[in-house]
């Protein structure tokens, strides 16, 4: 049935099979046998990269039925309720080929390392288990000012870099990601970042504090600026207790969009709120402009070798803190260092060297000095005497030998 849908809405597209599929008549082929005999054609579900006719207007009454459909039936997923849909991208992705066009484009673009000079620096000069191992428990403290400093034209937002010292034998990775309060609730943030809130893990684990866009398919940076449905699912955090709550906003997103070359791609964008202030109304995943034609935000993405690799999306200084003392706002880093030895290192010592550490940061600028508060690992405090947690942890073992 559905085939036959198909095939009679080609038809009244005008399709027809003497001028777009002739094959006997050698000088006279059809429009569509001449496209397959030079590009590639579609397979197992996906487009060819220059489509027949046929194919265009396959996929056409596809999306159309899906659209049909989804206006009779009801969807249900993952436990979100029978309901109608209203945005498309629940049930399935559409390729934006412009976004192939500027993915391949910007791939011929060579980017600039950021602060690498930085990484892997050590005092310690010979290869050895037991100097891999001083480096790697160091207290040093990164300079933040180098990396955040108030003094440039650009300021990250989200920052990715993992550099390899195969002749020392150590490997370092940082990442950064920002976010931003409310004034009024900037030092109760500071006073509340070492006490435990169930929240407060996400400000440690620095490589998840982003929010994401909330669809099961693919969404590239271009729609996740145009479209003003498309939702993002884990905008802010609460840190601190019921009685004194500050919500944390977070300066970066995350989508997940088709790439021609590597299948598929994550790019990290600013996020809705990061948009709303600086005025970003477009962006093709690399650069994001406002209605001024003004260059905001640039993501790059560099790599030498296997191991050597570093993202970084970096945004406007001035307009970001322009629109941050408008709006009230004031903003901080969240800094991750990770020390470990290198594979080589792993290799020649196995189980005999330490495996690695991990220090994380909250990091701000008080009038253009950097200061910062090491986050630690904490627990939940349950007291003694807290009879309905006890009565919860006994249902849930109910039953079970001790």
């Amino acid at each position: 049935m559905i085939i036959s849908i198909a095939f009679q809405y080609l038809l009244n597209q005008g399709w027809d099979e003497k001028i777009f599929w002739e094959c006997e008549d050698k000088n006279n082929l059809g429009i569509d046998i001449c496209i397959r005999n030079t590009y590639m054609r579609s397979t197992h579900g996906a487009k060819s990269k220059v489509m027949t006719v046929a194919e265009k207007y396959v996929w056409c009454v596809k999306h159309r039925m899906e659209a049909v459909f989804a206006s009779q039936l009801q969807y249900n997923y993952y436990g979100q309720g029978v309901r109608y849909i209203s945005d498309y991208y629940e049930i399935d992705d559409f390729t934006n080929t412009y976004q192939d066009y500027v993915n391949s484009r910007y791939t011929k673009i060579e980017d600039k390392w950021i602060h690498t000079d930085q990484m892997v620096k050590t005092p310690y000069k010979e290869f050895s288990a037991e100097n891999i191992e001083k480096w790697m428990k160091k207290k040093d403290t990164p300079d933040f000012t180098v990396w955040l400093g108030e003094k440039t034209d650009a300021r990250i937002l989200y920052a990715y870099t993992n550099i390899v010292n195969e002749v020392l034998g150590i490997e370092e990775a940082i990442w950064i990601s920002s976010g931003i309060v409310k004034n009024n609730d900037f030092e109760k943030l500071i006073a509340e970042v070492n006490v435990y809130s169930e929240e407060r893990s996400e400000l440690l684990n620095v490589a998840e504090f982003h929010s994401y866009v909330e669809t099961c398919g693919f969404y590239t940076p271009q729609e996740v600026c145009a479209v003003q449905s498309v939702k993002e699912a884990n905008e802010s955090i609460n840190i601190g207790n019921e009685k004194n709550v500050i919500q944390v906003y977070k300066l970066v997103a995350t989508c997940l969009s088709e790439h021609i070359e590597n299948i598929e791609k994550t790019f990290y964008l600013p996020s809705r709120i990061a948009r709303i202030l600086t005025g970003i109304t477009y962006g093709d995943g690399y650069e994001y402009i406002n209605d001024n034609n003004e260059v905001v935000c640039k993501y790059s993405d560099v790599s030498k070798g296997e191991n050597n690799q570093q993202e970084c999306l970096q945004i406007d200084s001035h307009i970001l803190e322009s629109s941050l003392k408008e709006n009230d706002y004031r903003m901080f880093w969240v800094f991750r260092v990770y020390r470990s030895p290198s594979s080589k290192a792993y290799e020649l010592y196995g189980n005999d060297i330490t495996h690695d550490t991990d220090r994380s940061y909250i990091v701000w600028f008080d009038e253009e000095k950097s200061r910062y508060i090491e986050l630690k690992e904490i627990e939940p405090v349950i007291a003694e005497n807290n009879n309905d947690y006890v009565l919860k942890v006994k249902s849930l073992y109910d039953g079970l030998d001790d």
